[in-house]
């Protein structure tokens, strides 16, 4: 019994003739080279900025472009009429390819991927599938859309004279093939998506980090200076240590965040947990408690080394360099912290007995 495959919903056919969607075709890449030339060709290329990603995908897409006007001149009019509405309108958003989103690019020379699949004849049909089942990290993800005991019978159909024996196999591997394509574009979304939203968290912490180090600097100048007047000199004190352990807190947590890979690589063990888009966007509440957790810690540090509950093996833990990095490893490293707590712990208990 064979296996059943979702069938791409049939477009309707357009009376407009074949030909004129070859002739947009090919006015579609002539644009986006066109776009490509005048790239290259400015002398002063980074006015304005344009990505490499989204000139690496237009690229992609002239070049994709090129494949499909080569099938749809082939004299492949099923496979033309087939594929019209939805290459129509992929070729609508790249009339100008100039006002074309980064995301966008990246997008649509994934989505003509799908469409060189809809035209592609059983020659191509066949090598495409032989390769990407030989592939070690296709092969398997594959034949998950189609089993394997199916693939062969479907590789074993292929006759010598370039044609599978029934349409149907024709059809079953291009679904497999485009099953799997999708998963890969789904994939590419959500990479892209996490990128987007670790670059902002980190840009968020860079700023954090950027007005805790003001903070701290000013704290430093002003406690490093006599001062007439106890309790003020020991509130700037108290304040050095507060945005020290802030800043502790939010730096370990850009670092961990950097370290952690966006995808789980199956050949080699991860250090780091990979990253997820729920784990991303669940991150924000913690980011913003991060700051006010690392001066917390380095608040109950303060009140430990003015207690003296705690000899820390040196007698200047009063002068402002030392409360600050005391503050900002209180913030930064957790079990630092809770090793100090435990020690305040263990000596309060001894004083009870």
């Amino acid at each position: 019994m064979s296996a059943s495959f979702p069938e791409r919903n049939s477009p309707p056919i357009s009376p407009v003739p074949n030909e004129s969607l070859v002739d947009r075709v090919r006015s579609a890449e002539r644009k986006v080279r066109e776009y490509l030339d005048d790239i290259g060709n400015r002398k002063l290329r980074w006015l304005p900025l344009h990505h490499p990603v989204k000139t690496k995908n237009l690229e992609k897409i002239a070049g994709d472009l090129q494949s499909i006007l080569a099938r749809l001149e082939s004299g492949d009019r099923a496979a033309g009429e087939r594929s019209r509405a939805s290459l129509e309108t992929l070729l609508d958003q790249l009339e100008h390819p100039e006002h074309i989103a980064f995301d966008t690019a990246w997008e649509l020379a994934d989505l003509l991927e799908l469409e060189i699949l809809q035209l592609t004849d059983d020659p191509h049909l066949f090598m495409r599938l032989t390769s990407t089942n030989e592939d070690p990290i296709l092969g398997p993800r594959l034949r998950a859309h189609l089993p394997k005991p199916k693939l062969d019978d479907l590789l074993a159909s292929y006759s010598e004279n370039g044609k599978f024996k029934d349409n149907h196999f024709s059809l079953e591997a291009r679904c497999a093939l485009e099953l799997l394509q999708q998963s890969l574009i789904n994939e590419y979304r959500v990479d892209r998506a996490k990128a987007r939203l670790r670059g902002i968290y980190l840009i968020t912490m860079a700023v954090f980090l950027g007005v805790f180090l003001l903070g701290m600097c000013y704290f430093y100048l002003a406690a490093s200076r006599p001062a007439s007047d106890t309790s003020a000199g020991n509130a700037t004190l108290l304040m050095l240590t507060l945005l020290s352990g802030a800043a502790g807190s939010v730096l370990s947590r850009a670092i961990q965040l950097g370290k952690q890979p966006l995808r789980a690589e199956t050949d080699k063990p991860q250090a780091e947990p990979p990253l997820g888009i729920r784990t991303l966007l669940a991150g924000w509440k913690v980011f913003f408690a991060q700051p006010v957790i690392g001066a917390t810690a380095a608040m109950i540090l303060f009140l430990v080394v003015f207690a003296r509950w705690i000899n820390f093996g040196s007698d200047q833990l009063l002068q402002p360099a030392s409360l600050a990095l005391l503050g900002f490893v209180a913030g930064f490293s957790e079990p630092f912290f809770l090793g100090v707590l435990d020690k305040v712990a263990g000596k309060a208990n001894a004083s009870l007995h």
